[in-house]
């Protein structure tokens, strides 16, 4: 079954964080593109399994930050945009994620950055997500984490109680 991880991560106290370091990603020490961007309520993952699925990113944020606002997985890509209700918790979700703890969803570990887009817009919708997370709500199931079973997610596509 597809796993989301959050690790704790401590860096030692002795060492303080090197901002040249937040420049460049983790693949080989590349320059990273996003690392000045300014901050936004958008944030871009990167390493995301291809096939990566809306639950999966939602349940990394959690209660913690809120509800997702919009989110994207970019089709064909490793990569995915967030929206979140606004730039203060983006940037509680970057701190927490990149200073605190290593994300993964599928034992792939996630990079994140803001994104260069102030808000996500919308071209086209998925109805089977949208169906499914109006019925978590109604049947009072916002846990993310796990996915619905077979006869809920039918029963959301039915738009049943």
């Amino acid at each position: 079954p597809p796993t989301v991880a959050l690790a704790e991560q401590q860096p030692p106290a002795s060492v303080a964080p090197d901002a040249s370091a937040a420049a460049h990603d983790g693949a080989g020490g590349a320059r990273n593109k996003y690392a000045d961007v300014k901050p936004s309520k958008v944030l871009h993952l990167r390493n995301t399994p291809k096939d990566v699925q809306r639950w999966e990113i939602e349940a990394l944020f959690g209660e913690e930050f809120g509800p997702c606002v919009k989110i994207v997985p970019l089709p064909g890509k490793p990569q995915a945009l967030v929206q979140l209700r606004d730039v203060e918790t983006a940037s509680g979700a970057m701190e927490t994620f990149e200073r605190r703890r290593q994300a993964q969803i599928r034992g792939n570990k996630i990079y994140f950055n803001y994104s260069h887009r102030s808000e996500i817009q919308e071209v086209h919708r998925d109805p089977v997500y949208d169906a499914e997370r109006a019925y978590r709500d109604k049947i009072g199931a916002p846990d993310w984490s796990v996915p619905l079973n077979i006869a809920d997610r039918e029963a959301a596509r039915r738009g049943a109680p």
